[in-house]
């Protein structure tokens, strides 16, 4: 199954979450002034011409490193859905298809405040031996899913009450059967 299998009237709970993290950009930022600097004023004062072609091709490098990580944490996003049967979750671009978590399958949700740092060791697509599998982006905050097989998973959630209830509803769907 697809989200695009899915109408959007089918849809329970949606939510597109980028990363917003002010540390993550002000970080990428003195970076790329720190290392750009250096070019400009080569280029203002009309030194560039006199640097031979590989150091100029090495002090390039990291600006077109700083660049590609800006342009990735611009694309980067958490998609959640939740439909009638199930809940999907994908982390864009690194997952192309969405992960399917079917409704019969949950055991329970929550909505919990977790320590990023701590528990998953950051943000993003993250593994814990002892808590599971996270997918966030910011925040501290989200749903805590585990599956019949034991398996956790946590998906991170600005609207954590909304996404909880969401779940909750398809659960009580797959335990009654249908008519």
């Amino acid at each position: 199954m697809t989200e695009e299998t899915y109408t959007s009237k089918d849809v329970l709970f949606s939510e597109n979450q980028q990363f917003r993290l002010l540390w993550v950009k002000i970080t990428i930022g003195i970076a790329a002034i720190g290392t750009i600097s250096p070019i400009v004023y080569q280029l203002f004062t009309g030194r560039l011409r006199h640097i031979p072609h590989s150091a100029f091709v090495n002090s390039i490098i990291p600006v077109v490193i700083i660049v590609a990580l800006i342009l990735l944490f611009s694309f980067l996003e958490l998609r959640v859905r939740v439909v009638p049967t199930a809940v999907l979750y994908r982390f864009h671009p690194f997952q192309r298809k969405w992960h399917q978590i079917d409704a019969e399958y949950i055991v329970s949700c929550e909505h919990i405040t977790f320590r990023p740092l701590r528990d998953y060791g950051g943000w993003g697509i993250r593994y814990s031996s002892s808590k599971g599998s996270a997918y966030t982006v910011s925040g501290n905050k989200g749903v805590l899913i585990t599956k019949k097989s034991g398996k956790k998973i946590l998906l991170g959630s600005r609207q954590g009450d909304a996404l909880e209830q969401s779940i909750r509803q398809i659960m009580g769907q797959a335990a009654s059967p249908s008519t």
